[in-house]
């Protein structure tokens, strides 16, 4: 009865929802999307569950793949096949709306510079480069291995035969070698929404992940005095223009591979001396204008913490309870070992009674070396 019930249900024909059953689900999907913050990520209009996967270490894009499929995923990385894969890898939800320029996927590479982890001392530098696949953006199951498509690393687009086509943006601009100045983005942005999208949606919030993304791994870093260290945050921006960190990489790219890195790097690495160098030497006396430090911008610096005990590893120590040597019985002609008693160390004792006591495990050994002669 209850079969044919479903079933006379499933084939009974549509009602209509009702405008106050809509406003219903609305509210219940405005609520959802309010607490989710990665509601947007896995695709408004349909998810297709797509997943990004990258190897630990490795850099420039190598051995990065995107699936939709879960066994496929676990075969790439070798999980269950009984080759007994060492490597280790990252995977990570892929952004299913992700904001396009010219029908291209694009990621930021933002500079950020860590002079002292204690006190845990950030700069921020106020421009950054946008790089872009080199071919069009397709999120299509045949399309998911093609890597001109879903990677905008440099080192790999400039191997596509379509790395220096002629590609032209939505407000008239070119894309010269798949890269773009942050003040071109900014330009189109300003073209598309009638605003600077990037400094009312996107500068803020990426201070503010560079900022605790490193304050998360303070503890875990084996800092050194009077040396710093450069960073490359990777960020995508969605169709809200909503940033997302994707990775950190130590030790950016500082070559010539485009136009526009030949302006950025040596701008932005002469600012760096500004920071690291002439600014160390004038706190020292605060003699004169403080220095200027070009570009870099100061976003955080954190209070002076204890050594961390990951300086120093583990901290290891040995506790335990004294054992009893244990003592030979002779019960109706043969021998039983007394089982070993488990008792806590005895006091430190005095000269005169540890010499006596050593004396006395003298005598007692001769005692057990007579013993087992007799037997």
């Amino acid at each position: 009865e209850r079969r044919e019930a479903a079933r006379r249900k499933l084939t009974a024909p549509l009602t209509a929802l009702g405008s106050g059953r809509f406003g219903e689900m609305c509210d219940v999907l405005g609520r959802l999307m309010a607490n989710n913050e990665q509601f947007a990520v896995d695709g408004i209009k349909k998810s297709q569950n797509l997943w990004i996967v990258k190897p630990s270490a490795k850099s420039r894009g190598r051995g990065i793949q995107t699936f939709g499929n879960i066994d496929k995923l676990l075969d790439y990385v070798e999980v269950g096949d009984g080759r007994g894969s060492g490597a280790l890898w990252v995977v990570q939800k892929y952004i299913e709306n992700p904001l396009l320029i010219a029908k291209r996927k694009f990621d930021m590479r933002q500079w950020v510079l860590v002079t002292d982890w204690n006190p845990l001392t950030i700069y921020f530098y106020n421009e950054n480069y946008v790089r872009f696949s080199a071919e069009e953006y397709s999120s299509d199951a045949s399309d998911l291995e093609n890597v001109y498509v879903h990677l905008v690393n440099n080192s790999i687009g400039k191997k596509s035969d379509k790395f220096h086509e002629n590609v032209t943006a939505e407000n008239g601009v070119a894309i010269e070698d798949c890269m773009w100045s942050n003040k071109q983005f900014r330009e189109w942005s300003e073209h598309m929404e009638g605003e600077d999208m990037f400094e009312k949606h996107c500068a803020a919030q990426m201070r503010e992940i560079a900022k605790h993304a490193l304050v998360s791994a303070q503890g875990q870093v084996e800092h050194r005095k009077n040396s710093w260290e450069l960073y490359g945050y990777d960020y995508m921006i969605d169709d809200t223009y909503r940033p997302w960190l994707i990775e950190i990489n130590s030790s950016p790219a500082c070559d010539y591979s485009t136009t526009v890195t030949e302006q950025f790097v040596p701008k932005a690495l002469s600012d760096v001396i500004k920071v690291v160098v002439d600014l160390p030497e004038w706190e020292k006396t605060k003699s004169g204008p403080r220095p200027d430090t070009g570009g870099w911008e100061n976003i955080y610096k954190g209070q002076s913490l204890e050594t961390p005990v990951a300086s120093f590893g583990l901290d290891l120590a040995c506790t335990g309870k004294q054992i009893t040597k244990p003592k030979r019985r002779q019960a109706g002609g043969s021998r039983r070992m007394q089982p070993a008693v488990a008792r806590p160390p005895p006091p430190p004792a005095k000269e005169e009674e540890a010499e006596e006591s050593e004396e006395e495990d003298e005598e007692s050994e001769e005692e057990d070396e007579e013993s087992e002669e007799e037997d």
